[in-house]
């Protein structure tokens, strides 16, 4: 058997192999005597052809023999050619030439199929220590009063207020909202009835919260609110006006918070370590995404095409099932080709790097994971093993746990250069 391989790209081989008719006989008679086997004919035993009949049968069936042949000898030459040239396909491939003329003819074909790219002397020299630029956000005390007041929001009580209490911004009203008509007549079955809003929050500010300001129980407030592509009015009756009572922030509330807390200083300073340890993870992020833009970047290769078809074909039906509203088909496809071929780059990247670096996981540090999650909240243990006894979850963790020791791994060779930003700053861009 001869082969011939061409590397048509990264990730594209052409193979052609050809065989004599020696090489190739003794299937092609097995072949035959498979078929004979089965072969029915009128005044014959199934498979029991003898003399003419077994001629006649032969001579009348010749190409579906040949096809039969060309079927089985395609799959087996092939895979005997992969595993001499030590090479894994990725795809099914496709036959583009094909050389057989029957008994006593040659037998050759042409197959075009993918590969995995071989990328090792691809990747970029990353063993000198790169600088990653990246923010790191500092929580300021804006960032805990606000935190602290969101606490103290969850903890509030509602106060009814009298009759001859005026409406103010924050209040709470609870009040029948009934459609008029182009007329300012009341359309029937349009009310609304008892529906709470909050004044100066959500729709009801600005030009919507003037009218109900200083307001009182039993008044009408008539309003026009954007809807339906216009400007439909309103006719709102107070029916009760309620006050936000926000608790004081005094030692006993956070205890009450969280018996671990002593006093007011300890809470906040445990609400800034949390505000922190989440903007740091928001770092940690950007510098494990730059990294990744630093390998897909540098790494120059093409990817299989069918590896970012399916992935496409996934993220395309994916986005039609989260949205049924119509879409742009072409901008679509466009976004989604770019966004494939980058994720199927750094795919093939990790696998390598993962492999260099001798990253693994073994089944017990996932167990191990497991059982601290169960030590660290012992009431959820049912909870905890019924959620990891699911293998979508178990996948999950596991991948998780995967991906810290590789990005751990990468940690010696890449440098995280932050540049610290006051949040205060987000907030005024």
């Amino acid at each position: 058997m001869k082969i011939n391989i061409k590397n048509s790209n990264d990730y594209e081989i052409k193979m052609t192999v050809g065989l004599s008719w020696d090489d190739v006989k003794d299937d092609y008679y097995s072949q035959v005597n498979k078929e004979l086997s089965n072969a029915k004919v009128k005044g014959a035993r199934k498979g029991k052809l003898r003399g003419l009949q077994k001629e006649l049968w032969l001579k009348n069936n010749k190409d579906y023999i040949n096809s039969s042949f060309v079927d089985f000898a395609l799959n087996k030459y092939f895979q005997k050619a992969l595993q001499e040239e030590n090479i894994v396909p990725i795809n099914q491939g496709k036959v583009s030439e094909l050389d057989f003329n029957g008994e006593n003819s040659k037998f050759g074909f042409i197959i075009i199929f993918e590969i995995k790219p071989d990328i090792n002397n691809k990747i970029p020299d990353y063993s000198k220590k790169i600088n990653i630029k990246t923010n790191r956000y500092i929580a300021t005390d804006k960032d805990v009063n606000k935190a602290i007041e969101d606490i103290r929001f969850k903890h509030a009580t509602m106060k009814s207020l009298n009759k001859s209490s005026k409406l103010k911004s924050g209040h709470f009203i609870y009040a029948d909202f009934t459609k008029l008509d182009d007329k300012g007549n009341p359309i029937l079955d349009s009310i609304l009835p008892n529906h709470q809003i909050k004044i100066g929050e959500g729709l009801f500010v600005g030009d919507l919260e003037k009218p109900f300001i200083n307001k009182k129980a039993g008044d009408v407030v008539n309003i026009k609110i954007d809807q339906e592509s216009r400007e439909v009015p309103y006719s709102v009756k107070i029916n009760k006006i309620e006050e936000q009572i926000l608790p004081k922030l005094t030692d006993k509330f956070v205890k009450m918070v969280d018996k671990n807390f002593k006093n007011v200083d300890e809470f906040k300073n445990k609400i800034n370590d949390n505000i922190q340890l989440n903007l740091d993870n928001e770092n940690k992020k950007e510098f494990q995404n730059k990294v990744i833009e630093y390998f897909i970047d540098k790494t120059k290769f093409s990817p299989p095409k069918s590896m970012v078809e399916n992935y496409k074909s996934f993220l395309i039906e994916d986005y039609k099932s989260k949205n049924q509203g119509s879409y742009d088909e072409e901008k679509m496809n466009s976004e989604f080709s770019e966004i494939s071929i980058k994720n199927i780059k750094w795919l093939l990247v990790r696998e390598f790097l993962m492999e260099k670096e001798k990253v693994f996981l073994k089944e017990s540090e996932l167990d191990e994971q497991i059982e601290k999650s169960i030590k660290d909240s012992p009431n959820y243990k049912k909870d905890i093993i019924k959620f990891y006894n699911e293998q979508s979850n178990k996948d999950k963790l596991r991948e998780d746990m995967l991906n810290n020791k590789f990005f751990t791994k990468l940690e010696n060779y890449f440098i995280n250069k932050t540049k610290k930003i006051s949040t205060d700053k987000i907030k005024k861009s």
